[in-house]
Order: C-alpha cells, then structure tokens, then sequence
C-alpha cells in the first residue's frame, strides 16, 4: 500500500471535525479561547457555548490561586486529582485514563444521560496561577473525536500577556536601540537607548484584533507586521522634544530687559538724596552749587573711596559667586544624563527583560513531538535569514526552501536548539516528517488524473518534503509527476501526458496563489528521481 492510498483511507474514516473551523472569543480580560464558528457563544458571569443541535454545550470558568514555583504536572495533580477521585465516589462513570502534563489534566465521565469531558490548564502570572477549567457536556456516546475537539479548544487558550511579550521581544530584535521597559495587557512602554527618559507608550490593541479574526498560524507574520509600523515612527519623536528648551529662554531675556531701567532708576535717584539734605540746611546753595558742592563731593568720594572699596569688594564677591553658581547650575545637567543610563536605565531595564526573556523561553521549550517541516519560498527564507542568522533551513531548489518550526509557538528552529535536541540535520528531517505523517490529518481528493492534498489548511505544502509520497508507485498518473504549491494550504498533482490536465493544474495555481494569504510559488514542478524542478508556466 502506497502513501496516497493511506491518505485516501484517511479520508474514507474521517469525520466532520476536521472540517471545523474556528473563531476567537474573548474569555476575560487576560485570555482568549478558540470555539467553533458555528456554535453559539455567551459571555456573562461565565463563558458558555452550544452547538447548532444543541446536543454540546460547553462551560468555562476561571479562577486564581497562589503559586510558588513552576506549573507542573504535579501541580495538575493536587489540583484535580481528588476531584476526579470524588467525582467516580458520587456514582459517575470514567470511561478514560487521566491525562497529565505539565500543561493541562484532562479526563471523561459519564454523568447520568451525558458524557462529561473535562480539561484543565493554567498560567502561570507572577505570583499566581491563573486556573481555566472546561466542561464539555454531549449527549451522545463517548467519542475520541469530541475528546480532542475538547483538548484542542482548551489548547487554544492564549494570554494576553504572552502576545505583548512576544511583541516586545520582535521590537528589540529588530532594533537592538530599543530598551523595553514594562508590559503590561496590551501596552508596551519602551525607550531608546540613545535617549534616554524618553518613555515612549505602544497599544497594542490593533493588532491583537487582527490575530483575533485570522489564524494562529498568521500569528508572526502579524506581530511583524505592528512591530515593523511602531519602528517607522522612531525618527518622528526624537525630534520635537529637544525643540521645547529652544524657546524657553527666549522668555526669560525679555523679562530682565523691561526689568533692568527700573532697578537702575532707583538707584540714580537714591544717590543724590543724600547730597540734597545738605543743601537743604544751607539753602543759599545755590550758588554754591556751581563752585563748593562739587569740590567737596569729589574729595569725599575720593575719601570715601577706600572704605567704600571694602563693601564694593564685598559686593564684588558675592556678584562673583552667583556667577559661578550659575557655571555650576549650567555645568549640572551635564553630568546627570552621564550616571543615569548607567544605574538607572540600563541596569533595571535588563533586570526586567532578563525576566521576560526566561518566561518566553520557559514558554517555547522545544519538543520533539511538535517539530514540523514549513515550505517557503527560498525569498522568504533569506528574509528571515536576517533576523536569525543561524536559521537552520534546507533549500529544495532554486524557488522553495524548507525550515522547521515548533508547531504550537510558530518558532522557527536556530542551530542552537538543534544543539540542544542532540540531533543532527538528517534526524531532524526524519523526525518533522514523522510528526507530520502521524500528527496531521490529511486526506486526496482525486479526480481522474488530478489530486488534491488536503490537510489542516496550514501543512499542506509540508508534504513536498515527504520523500516517500513522489514516486509512480503512489501517485500513478500518465507523464511526469508535475506539483503545484500556490500557497501553503494547496498541494496540487496531475501527470504531464494530458494537456487538459495541465490546463487544469496551471489554472488552479494562478487563482490560489492570486487569492491566498501565504502565497508560494506561481511556478509547476516536476518530479525527475529525487529532484524537484522549476517549469515555466
């Protein structure tokens, strides 16, 4: 039996989950949850859900509990484990094992005329565990599809603050100038190292909504997308600040000058009083005025002049210190921008991110089972070569690539995790493709001499990658094997010999990849032994 007749079985046993789709609701203020697109939501003191015959209604609710330490299967355990224990004491039926991870417990009951299926995960947020417990309650018998539609919604669960932190960490990739300073829901408060105290606010509440009515799998592509946005205003804000000092000292030179004739006034006329008592109690003055007075004056301000030199050296000196507190005063600021990004804002703002960092990291632990293969155009491929220089990827040929991602955190793998993995390019590829032949449903629509690879709609270009599936023995069509990949949820097959079919192929990739979100290639490929080879169109 080939690989496509495995597929085709696939399809024959399949059920309607796979046709599903999905659409993102807000569960509270901290964590949206994915349910299905056709079942009705309300959202009141708890979140409910129920499908179109009623048959499934779904209840979560959420809590909070003090945490020291990780979020652990153990932690799972004591939360649920008792529970599960009385549950099956009070008369309800378990009709599966208990599972427990580190991530969430889960396990079904029977409960009088329905089936219960519970799943629950938490969160981990500062001090606490933010708790979310699912009931799905059916009223059919037990299924192990409903018990994974069950753990793929409680899976679905995102936090708001995982969104913001990933956000974060694409601004400082993409510009290492940028120091982040607090997140906090949907706003980030970063600044530049280059100026510091500059504290500049980004909401983030667009872009969340754009992930909110598209795919998880868009979810990079969008953070790019804001990240690259919020970059582009850099240059903008800079520039304004150091403007506003300009015009204040203007101000403060106009105010002296209408200042300085009034204080002089004064004083002229304070000096002569003092020459006037005089001439007042002498009164025939007057003609002393032009000849005594002055002579008189002059001697006693010569005579005077040296104890007046005292005060006039005493009023010198303490002109002079202000001066130099005024040098003092302008030379202060000088040195204060100096000490503060050191202390200040270099030293905090990495103490914050270091702690940011270990939770990103501690969320995007790399496992085995959930590496996959991605086909991408060898374009996109060098693109992303520029931001994660030790990006571990194969070229497939001069138009397609392929690289590995962790399936549930849309990471791409770096030769540092390959490291970590202990596993060498060749495992690497045998493992991803394993995951993918075992973990995606996938099924071929086949009409005549045409075949269409159907999957999850985000994988189907992976199986380019399946060495096994592209060989006359399981695509048995007349001519060469010729592939399509328009975008990455179309995968396309026919053979050469026909013209009509060729027709066929050449159509359908012009309109998907005209129409798809993730476009790939406008090109055909044929299959000649282990090669993949450009056509042109």
């Amino acid at each position: 039996m080939g690989l496509l007749d495995l597929f085709k079985k696939k399809t024959a046993s399949e059920t309607d989950l796979k046709s599903i789709t999905y659409k993102r609701y807000w569960l509270d203020t901290m964590s949206t949850i994915l349910i299905p697109t056709d079942w009705e939501v309300t959202n009141t003191d708890r979140f409910l859900a129920k499908s179109p015959d009623d048959r499934a209604n779904l209840t979560v609710m959420s809590s909070e509990e003090p945490l020291k330490g990780a979020i652990t299967k153990e932690f799972f355990e004591r939360l649920k484990g008792e529970f599960f224990k009385e549950y099956e004491k009070d008369g309800f039926t378990a009709l599966d094992e208990t599972v427990a991870n580190e991530r969430y417990i889960s396990k079904t009951f029977r409960a009088y005329d329905e089936v219960e299926y519970h799943f629950t995960c938490a969160r981990k947020m500062d001090d606490r565990a933010l708790i979310t417990e699912i009931i799905l309650r059916h009223k059919d018998p037990y299924s192990i599809e409903i018990r994974e539609l069950v753990d793929k919604i409680g899976m679905s669960i995102q936090y708001v603050a995982d969104f913001t932190r990933q956000f974060a960490q694409r601004l400082v990739t993409k510009n290492p100038n940028i120091q982040v300073r607090n997140t906090k829901g949907l706003e980030i408060e970063w600044m530049l190292k280059s100026e510091p105290g500059q504290l500049i606010t980004s909401f983030l509440d667009n872009a969340y909504a754009e992930y909110m009515h598209r795919s998880d799998f868009y979810l990079s592509e969008i953070i790019e997308k804001y990240a690259s946005s919020i970059l582009e205003t850099i240059p903008k804000k800079p520039k304004p600040q150091p403007e506003k000092p300009k015009p204040q000292p203007e101000k403060p030179k106009e105010a002296p000058k209408k200042e300085e004739p009034k204080k002089e006034e004064p004083v002229i006329i304070t000096t002569p009083p003092p020459a006037a008592p005089p001439k007042t109690e002498e009164k025939p003055a007057a003609k002393q005025e032009p000849i005594i007075p002055p002579a008189p004056a002059k001697e006693e301000v010569k005579k005077e002049e040296k104890p007046v030199q005292e005060p006039a050296a005493k009023v010198e000196t303490p002109a002079a210190k202000p001066q130099e507190k005024e040098l003092e005063v302008i030379k202060a600021p000088q040195p204060i921008p100096e000490p503060e990004p050191a202390p200040v804002v270099e030293q905090p703002a990495a103490e914050a991110w270091d702690e940011d960092e270990a939770v990103i990291e501690g969320a995007l632990v790399v496992k085995k089972e959930e590496i996959f293969p991605l086909v991408r155009t060898t374009a996109f491929i060098e693109d992303l070569k520029k931001d994660i220089p030790d990006l571990i990827y194969e070229n497939i040929n001069s138009e397609l690539g392929v690289i590995y991602l962790v399936r549930n955190e849309k990471v791409s793998l770096t030769q540092g995790d390959l490291k970590s993995l202990r596993l060498d390019m060749l495992a690497l590829k045998s493992l991803a493709v394993s995951n993918l032949i075992n973990q995606i449903e996938v099924g071929v629509e086949e009409e005549g001499n045409r075949y269409t690879i159907v999957a999850d709609g985000k994988f189907e270009a992976s199986f380019l990658v399946v060495s096994e599936l592209w060989s006359k023995d399981n695509i048995p069509v007349e001519g060469t094997i010729t592939v399509g990949v328009p975008a990455n949820n179309v995968l396309l097959i026919t053979g050469s010999a026909h013209p009509a079919d060729m027709n066929w192929i050449r159509h359908r990739v012009a309109q998907a990849y005209v129409e798809s979100n993730i476009p790939i290639s406008d090109k055909l490929f044929e299959v000649k032994g282990n090669s993949l080879i450009p056509l042109d169109i």
